[in-house]
C-alpha cells in the first residue's frame, strides 16, 4: 500500500517489541520508538522525569524519527503514561499535523488523557472510555502478514499474561481446564499471587514465541480487568489465527466476529461444555471479519474520520 496517500509516522513504546514495527512497515508505514536505548539506571531516571513531566523531556526523544515528524500529516502515539508529553513536543516540531493520542489499552490513572500534553485528538478501542473521556472510536488491530497456521497443535488452551490481580482467577481456571482433561499450557509473567505454582510462573516471552504458542493451540484464554469492554489483542490473535477463544470478556458478545462456535464467554455457558466446545473444529465462517480488523483498515478509520 502507499500509506493512503499521506504520510505517517507511527510511535510507540518499547513494550510493543520490534515485530510489530516490522509489521507496519509491511504495509509501507515508518513506525519508530519514541525513545532511545539506555541502560536500566538511566531508564529508572527517565521514568521519574517522564513521571514528574520535568522540562526538556526531548533529552530523551530518538533522533531518528524528528525529521520525518515535521513533514508528516498524521502522527499516531500509542499512548502510556511515558508518553504524555509526546503530543506537545510533536506540536512544536509540526504545528499543522494532525496529532492522534491512541489508547490501545483502558485508561488508568497514569495515562489519564487530562494528563496528556498538547493538542491532539483521543481515540480509543474500549467503547466505556469513549464515553466517559469523550474520546472517538477504533477497534483494536491485528496484521494478516503474521497469520501462520499448522495442522499440529501441543495445547489445548494457552495462556501468556502477566499476573495484574488475575493470579487467582487463572490458578482456579488452569485447575478445572486440567480436571476436564484439557492439555493447558499457562505462562503468568510477574506472578502476585501467592497461590500460583511455580509450573505457571513464567519470566517475560518474547512476541515471536508467543505467536509460535498461539499457533501451536486449540484455543487461547483471555481473562480481562472487571469493566473492561471492547475487543482486545488477544481476541485479534483468535480471529486471525483462527483459534477458539475462552474469555471472560462479556463484551465478546457484541462484537461481529462473534460466533458461539469459535468463543466460548466463562459465566454464560456452562462450564462442563468447555471441552466439547474446545476440541470442536473452528467455525471457518469467521473468517469474512478478518478484513475488518486488519491494520490497514483500522488505519484508514483515522484517515477518513473528519
Amino acid at each position: 500500500m502507499n500509506c493512503m496517500e499521506k504520510t505517517f509516522l507511527l510511535l510507540t513504546q518499547n513494550m510493543i517489541g520490534n515485530f510489530a514495527t516490522s509489521e507496519w512497515a509491511k504495509y509501507d508505514v515508518p513506525a519508530y520508538l519514541p525513545f532511545y536505548k539506555v541502560n536500566k539506571f538511566l531508564r529508572g531516571i527517565r521514568r521519574l522525569w517522564m513521571q514528574f513531566h520535568i522540562p526538556f523531556v526531548s533529552v530523551w526523544y530518538s533522533k531518528k524519527w524528528v525529521e520525518l515528524a515535521k513533514k508528516s500529516d498524521v502522527i499516531i502515539v500509542h499512548m502510556t503514561r511515558m508518553t504524555l508529553d509526546l503530543p506537545l513536543y510533536i506540536n512544536k516540531l509540526n504545528p499543522k499535523a494532525k496529532v492522534i493520542a491512541w489508547y490501545w489499552n483502558i485508561v488508568n490513572s497514569s495515562t489519564n488523557p487530562k494528563k496528556v500534553k498538547g493538542n491532539c485528538e483521543f481515540w480509543s478501542f474500549d467503547p466505556n472510555d469513549c464515553l466517559k473521556y469523550g474520546m472517538k472510536f477504533n477497534h483494536q488491530y491485528y496484521f494478516k502478514t503474521l497469520v501462520k497456521n499448522t495442522k499440529e497443535t501441543e495445547q489445548d488452551v494457552f495462556f501468556c499474561g502477566s499476573d495484574s490481580g488475575r493470579g487467582e482467577t487463572l490458578v482456579s481456571l488452569y485447575n478445572e481446564f486440567t480436571k476436564m482433561g484439557l492439555r493447558c499450557l499457562f505462562r503468568i509473567v510477574y506472578p502476585l499471587h501467592q497461590g500460583i505454582p511455580e509450573s505457571l510462573k513464567s519470566k517475560s516471552v518474547d512476541y515471536n514465541e508467543l505467536l509460535e504458542q498461539n499457533v501451536k493451540s486449540k484455543a487461547l484464554l483471555e481473562v480481562v480487568r472487571p469493566g473492561q469492554v471492547g475487543a482486545t489483542a488477544r481476541q485479534m490473535e483468535s480471529l486471525f489465527l483462527q483459534k477458539k477463544l475462552i474469555t471472560n470478556n462479556e463484551s465478546a458478545a457484541n462484537e461481529s466476529f462473534y460466533n458461539e462456535n469459535n468463543v466460548f464467554i466463562l459465566g454464560k455457558r456452562e462450564l462442563k461444555d468447555l471441552k466439547d466446545f474446545v476440541l470442536s473444529p473452528y467455525d471457518h465462517s469467521s473468517d469474512m471479519f478478518i478484513e475488518q480488523y486488519d491494520f490497514a483498515s483500522w488505519l484508514k478509520n483515522f484517515l477518513e474520520d473528519k
